[in-house]
């Protein structure tokens, strides 16, 4: 890789206004970047001048079999690159090396039957010597070579490191005078800058007494706002005070009303009760009537019982012959099939008695003997009742729309006004 001096292209480094290249702590503007702090930019009024920074070329090449192609990476040339130019005439020194060491294998073979030996072996010790030496020789060629090439390649990069710093110094001297020129432009344009802000200040001083002139006007006028408005208040408190007083002597009359009614109907249901009372009293005389009667009926149909057993036993004792025993048998059986079925029927007739009485026990039952005038009367009078109760009913339902329908005028009554008052409510009393 062919090394050269030539910088890539980066951006120009950022000085501070008026530093000085080589030691910026004894320059004036050291500790203040300005170019670098947008808040102590000017305002208005000032463009930054555009600086072109020049680019260092290096308008020379290198040959790439120079040592001194140093990468950037290493500090110091490697051993290989100082060997690559022997590496190059590596194949001549082989190609010699290789005849010597034929001649050599031939002198100092067997010898042949006819071969001169002493001949061929001062022959072959000359060819090894010549070429020994021709091999010395070339090696001390090269070094030579080597050396007045690596001379060269230091005096050339010597001028171009000398190149360099003129270069560098040039371009220093220039951004120290541009710096000096800068910090000067600042030095005005921050003098400027403090005017307009003495300037600006003044105003905000005129500003602030025009409205704080504005500011006194305001109050005064809101002054006799506020005092026009706490005489409406003086005046809407003491409407409010008259219709609170009115709206409540209403409440107190129509909780008046209301127990009136709570106690026409509590009488009126204590009546509904005491005639239930007495209706269940009937039922339960009925009912204990009914189960004496039945009481009756099964005494009797156990009297008749044991005079039919008895009658049987009777019968067993006179019954002599085997006809007659299982005629008597016969009859027993019969007999004990319709016990069981009266049986039967006497508990299926007991459970529906006590299911209907169960699910018609708040019902009147029909009685099961002729109508009399009582039966008429006691209907005509529960009919009475029942339409009684009916009427009841309406009235206090019709009592209750009212009080609703009035207590709906009220509330709409109160949102004709302008201000909404609280007031108390229906479930406080």
């Amino acid at each position: 890789m062919m090394y050269t001096s030539r910088r890539t292209k980066q951006e120009p480094p950022k000085y501070r206004a008026g530093q000085n290249l080589f030691d910026e702590v004894k320059s004036g503007y050291a500790r203040t970047y300005v170019l670098g702090q947008e808040s102590l930019f000017p305002k208005e009024g000032y463009d930054f001048p555009q600086r072109d920074v020049s680019q260092r070329k290096n308008l020379y090449k290198i040959n790439e079999d120079s040592p001194f192609n140093v990468p950037k990476d290493e500090k110091y040339i490697r051993k290989g690159k100082v060997d690559k130019v022997i590496t190059k005439n590596r194949s001549k020194v082989l190609q010699t090396e290789t005849a010597c060491t034929k001649c050599a294998a031939k002198a100092i073979a067997m010898p042949t039957p006819g071969e001169l030996r002493p001949i061929n072996s001062e022959i072959a010790k000359q060819a090894i010597r010549k070429d020994l030496d021709a091999q010395v020789t070339l090696r001390e060629k090269i070094k030579v070579a080597q050396m007045k090439e690596d001379a060269k390649w230091a005096n050339y990069e010597n001028k171009l490191g000398q190149d360099t710093l003129t270069i560098t110094g040039n371009i220093a001297t220039k951004k120290w005078k541009k710096q000096q020129e800068l910090a000067n432009d600042y030095k005005e344009q921050f003098a400027l800058h403090a005017r307009v802000k003495e300037e600006e200040r003044r105003q905000d001083l005129r500003e602030a007494a025009i409205l704080k002139q504005q500011q006194k006007e305001e109050e005064l006028k809101e002054r006799i706002h506020q005092e026009k408005l706490r005489q409406l208040a003086h005046e809407r408190n003491r409407e409010f005070q008259a219709r609170n007083d009115e709206l409540l002597q209403r409440r107190e009359k129509r909780i008046e009303d209301d127990l009136a009614a709570e106690k026409l109907i509590a009488k009126q249901k204590a009546e509904v009760d005491q005639r239930m009372e007495e209706r269940k009293e009937f039922e339960r005389q009925k009912r204990e009537t009914s189960n004496m009667i039945r009481n009756r009926l099964i005494e009797n149909q156990s009297r008749q019982l044991a005079d039919t057993l008895a009658k049987q036993q009777k019968w067993q004792g006179i019954a002599e012959s085997e006809m007659v025993k299982r005629q008597e048998a016969e009859r027993k059986r019969q007999m004990q099939r319709r016990k069981e079925m009266q049986e039967e029927r006497n508990r299926d007739w007991l459970k529906s008695q006590r299911e209907r009485d169960m699910k018609y026990i708040d019902q009147r039952d029909e009685p099961d003997f002729y109508d009399t005038p009582d039966d008429d009367y006691r209907r005509a009078e529960e009919e009475f009742r029942k339409k009684k109760l009916l009427t009841l009913q309406k009235d206090h339902r019709w009592q209750i729309e009212d009080r609703r329908r009035k207590e709906r005028e009220e509330v709409n009554q109160r949102r004709k006004y302008y201000d909404n008052q609280f007031f108390l409510k229906d479930n406080e009393w």
